[in-house]
């Protein structure tokens, strides 16, 4: 049973894909920019939000913000 309610796939664009993953390999960025560039990239990927949750070690409702 899922719950909740069911969210559109998120299509990134290549241009938006380099973009997160420049942003997500980052060194000097700010830590929270880089962990929301990798959540947004795995959402892109078509991973679950409490797939992406677990594997971070985040809660699911810092996933699904």
């Amino acid at each position: 049973m899922v719950l909740g309610r069911q969210m559109p796939p998120l299509v990134l664009t290549d241009d938006e894909v380099r973009q997160l993953r420049v942003i997500a390999n980052s060194r000097s960025y700010p830590h929270s920019l880089v962990r929301r560039a990798q959540i947004v990239l795995a959402c892109g990927a078509g991973e679950n939000n409490t797939a992406i949750a677990k594997r971070m070690n985040l809660t699911g409702m810092i996933v699904g913000k």
